[in-house]
């Protein structure tokens, strides 16, 4: 098999993967929250605070971030507040209703990923983790 070909049969799983993990929110957790917005919820979580630390974790311009975390705002997930040291930033933070379904979301797509990888000996495991730090690591430098 040429590499040309092993890289378009790596695109075609990555992106069945990608549609198994992304689009498959729990409705009866978050119901109105977009897969982008899960992205930055869990980045606000992870504690990017600012506009500017959602975008770099999501790797989107400071504008994409801001109309996704726009929406969180109106949703009732994020809230947006003067920055503590400097007021001229914003500060983001989860709402305290929204903590408790973002836990529990974590849980769920966590169960989720170990079901799809659960097919995997722990050495291709292993393997796919280091691949995986490898790719993303190469992107950071581009």
């Amino acid at each position: 098999m040429f590499k040309s070909d092993q890289i378009a049969e790596i695109y075609r799983g990555m992106m069945s993967l990608k549609r198994a993990l992304m689009f498959r929110l729990p409705d009866n957790v978050a119901p109105s929250i977009t897969p982008s917005q899960w992205l930055a919820v869990s980045a606000i979580g992870d504690g990017a605070h600012t506009v500017k630390a959602v975008a770099e974790a999501l790797r989107v311009s400071s504008s994409a971030a801001t109309q996704l975390i726009d929406g969180l705002v109106k949703t009732g997930y994020v809230i947006r507040s003067p920055g503590k040291e400097d007021k001229r930033e914003t500060e983001l933070t989860l709402s305290k209703d929204s903590e408790t379904g973002i836990k529990e979301m974590k849980k769920q797509k966590m169960a989720q990923f170990e079901k799809i990888f659960s097919t995997l000996s722990e050495r291709e495991l292993a393997e796919f983790a280091a691949l995986m730090k490898k790719l993303s690591n190469n992107l950071d430098t581009k």
